[in-house]
């Protein structure tokens, strides 16, 4: 790989941290829902995980440390979400 070759590449990698330390780890999907951008439950959307995973995850204290939005996203999502209208 030539320098020019290896700047391009370096400066790919630099937008794509950006663009996910913008997100918030999260990211829209073509429908614009939320994706889980982590994890096992990594390019999932909210929808697709189970309500018990995201109770877990919502209740871990990094995860409104690293993930402000993304705790925001779940929290809207479960609300809405008719197996848990109980809670």
């Amino acid at each position: 790989m030539n320098k020019k070759e290896m700047e391009t590449v370096i400066l790919n990698l630099i937008e794509r941290v950006e663009a996910l330390e913008k997100s918030s780890g999260k990211a829209d999907a073509d429908d614009g829902e939320t994706k889980i951008l982590f994890g096992m439950h990594k390019g999932k959307t909210i929808s697709e995980c189970s309500v018990q995973y995201l109770d877990w995850l919502i209740a871990q204290d990094w995860v409104e440390e690293k993930f402000p939005t993304l705790k925001e996203e779940v929290e809207k999502h479960l609300k809405s979400c008719p197996k848990r209208q109980n809670k």
